[in-house]
This record gives structure tokens, C-alpha cells and sequence, in this order.
């Protein structure tokens, strides 16, 4: 589900074309592509000879080029680059390895042993990753240490909305999140999400034809650019540079990152219950606002024994930790509760006891 809107009052968001290549972008050379598809298999690749004779020395004529390695690591900490910089294997376990250690227990609910899916950097030591498998997804930023050895995460591991984070087919492409952030390097716009096996390649344009190339690794694609600047096309596209398909109306923010909630019910429902009436309360600091307008899909598990069913609420704004209000919930199952089952919160772990006030 979309959050709230934030438009160009100038003129409308140019709508992506299908044409035969993307002309204006700055990624159509020969190497640019090479890297960009081997990002989307995921793989770290050394850049060119052309690309690492044209990295400045300090030697003189005859010295050996500069250890590829330093070359990526130079560009992941210099000034920011509009296309990715390919993140070695290396890398990106130091960048996973700080996560978990930093990983919060409601706003990385399910973190176990994900793998890193993709990762994104571009400059200014900074590193985005999403950590996914099949049961759940998260993402989180960290800042890169000069020399490649350690990160500091800038946030623990959020967790995405399940909702929206299924893999794609083909040449689609979806958004899972697109939100603006201040961290150490000022404010930014950071975009993320799903794109099929046909998508080699994600680009994120604007209207004054410059373009942010993203990585794309595992059917992920992720990219950010400095400050505000609303894009007018995130587009997948294939080896040949061709437009295959987009997102719908790039200029709306989207809040992917969920928490959960836990929730109640005065009394157990009927065995041939399809509908629960609930309450619920949001467990992170929202400055006591309601939770109106962010709850996401529940998930639902049915078992003989039980029906867990897990509430997901959209990350606010920031806001002071104030004693946040409980709000009513309508919960629709999609079978009858039965006879023997119990209604069980999956906010927990083991999920609890439905009809039990939460502590």
C-alpha cells in the first residue's frame, strides 16, 4: 500500500516510454553494461583494464594497475556515484555481520539467518543491504569504514511488509519502499524492491534526464540518490539497454518497513467465526498518534492446533515515546476458527494466547 503522496507542482511526473534503449542515460557504455549485468546475478565484478588504467597512481610508467579490490573500495567510500559500485562478497558479510549485531527484537521481528539479497553502494562509505529469504525480509543502512574492515549501522535491520515483497515474473517490477532519511550524509531518498528475472537492469530517471542506476541482485533492486528529488521513471529494462517495464507513479513515497503489533480480544470467538474484533496497540515510539492508515495485511498461519495471525503496522514518522492508544481491529480469517483451535498473536515468540491482555 502506498503512503502519502509528495508531487512536483510544476509539471506532471513524466511517465517512463517504451523506445528501443535508454539513450539518455549515462549507463548505455559498453562496461557500464557489463557491470550491471553481472550485478544482476548477483555476482561482485573487477572493473575493466580500461576502467582500472584510467585510476590515478602514484607510480611510475611500467607500475602494475591498482588492485581491483582497492579500486571498488575507493569508489564506495569516495563522493557519490550515480551508477552502483559492485559490493565483493567480503563487503557485504562485514555490512550483514554489523546488522545482526545491532538487529532490535520488534523492529527486526524474524531476522534469523537471512542471506544478503542485495547490496547497494554508491559513496560516502555508505552501504545499503536487504537481507531476504523466502520467510521474511529486512533492510538496513550502514557506514563503511575506509579500509573495508568494519561497519556502524546507521539503523537496525527493519523488517519489509510481507505484503509486498513476493517475487516477481518477468520483466515486472515493483516498489517496496521509497522513503527520504537524514543519517550522516544529510538527507536522501533510498528506493528498493522486487523486479523479475527479465529486469537485468533498474534504472531510476528524472525529468531533467539524469539517471541513478540501481543494483540488482537475487530478483532485488535497490539505489539512492542525494536529497528530495522526486524521480519521473524506475524502470526495468534488459541486456540491450531496452525499457520493459515500470512502476507506477515513481513520485509517491512508500513506507515498506512494518513492526508488529501486538493484539487482543475480549473474548474467543465462536467456532464458525470468519471475523475477529480486536484491539490492538503500536509498540514503537509514533508520539502517541494513531495508527490509522498504516496497518498492512496481517499473515495469517492455520493449524489444527492454532491460528496465528500476525498484525503489521507501518513504521511512523519519528516521534516521542508517549503511551501510544489502542485501536480497534477487524481481523477477517479465511476460514471458520473450528472447534479445539486456539487464537494465537504471531507478535511473539512462541506466538501468545489471543484472548490474554499483552503485558
Amino acid at each position: 500500500m502506498e503512503a502519502s503522496s509528495r508531487r512536483r507542482s510544476a509539471s506532471p511526473p513524466r511517465r517512463p516510454r517504451r523506445r528501443p534503449a535508454l539513450r539518455a542515460a549515462p549507463w548505455l557504455a559498453s562496461g557500464a553494461i557489463a557491470v550491471l549485468l553481472g550485478a544482476a546475478c548477483g555476482t561482485a565484478l573487477e572493473p575493466s583494464p580500461s576502467q582500472a588504467a584510467s585510476v590515478p597512481t602514484s607510480g611510475s610508467i611500467g607500475t602494475a594497475p591498482p588492485d581491483a579490490g582497492a579500486v571498488l573500495l575507493r569508489n564506495m567510500v569516495g563522493p557519490f556515484r550515480s551508477k552502483f559500485v559492485p559490493v565483493a562478497d567480503e563487503i557485504a558479510a562485514v555490512v550483514r555481520r554489523a546488522c545482526i549485531a545491532a538487529a532490535d527484537p520488534v523492529l527486526s521481528f524474524g531476522l534469523t539467518d537471512q542471506p544478503v539479497a542485495v547490496a547497494d553502494a554508491r559513496g560516502l562509505g555508505l552501504v545499503s543491504v536487504i537481507l531476504a529469504d523466502d520467510a521474511a525480509a529486512f533492510e538496513c543502512r550502514a557506514t563503511l569504514a575506509d579500509d573495508g574492515t568494519s561497519a556502524t549501522t546507521i539503523e537496525p535491520p527493519s523488517r519489509l511488509d510481507p505484503g509486498g515483497t513476493d517475487a516477481l515474473d518477468g520483466d515486472a517490477i515493483s516498489r517496496v519502499s521509497q522513503t527520504v532519511v537524514r543519517d550522516p550524509s544529510g538527507q536522501r531518498t533510498i528506493a528498493f524492491g522486487r523486479v523479475g528475472p527479465d529486469g537485468l537492469e533498474v534504472g531510476v530517471e528524472f525529468n531533467d534526464e539524469t539517471e541513478v542506476v540501481a543494483a540488482v541482485a537475487n530478483g532485488w533492486w535497490a539505489a539512492w540518490w542525494p536529497g528530495i528529488k522526486d524521480p519521473g521513471g524506475i524502470v526495468s529494462a534488459n541486456h540491450r539497454n531496452e525499457v520493459l517495464n515500470h512502476v507506477p507513479d515513481p513520485t509517491r513515497l512508500v513506507e515498506g518497513r512494518v513492526t508488529p503489533a501486538p493484539w487482543w480480544v475480549a473474548t474467543e470467538p465462536k467456532p464458525i467465526a470468519m471475523t475477529v474484533r480486536a484491539t490492538m496497540v503500536e509498540r514503537t515510539c509514533s508520539g502517541g498518534n494513531s495508527p490509522r492508515g498504516r496497518l498492512a495485511t496481517p499473515t495469517i498461519a492455520t493449524s489444527k492446533a492454532s491460528v496465528v495471525v500476525t498484525v503489521w503496522i507501518r513504521r511512523p514518522d519519528p516521534g516521542d515515546c508517549l503511551a501510544n492508544p489502542e485501536f480497534p481491529l477487524v481481523i477477517q480469517l479465511p476460514e471458520p476458527l473450528g472447534t479445539g483451535r486456539t487464537l494465537r498473536d504471531g507478535s511473539e515468540t512462541p506466538p501468545r494466547d489471543a484472548t490474554i491482555h499483552p503485558a
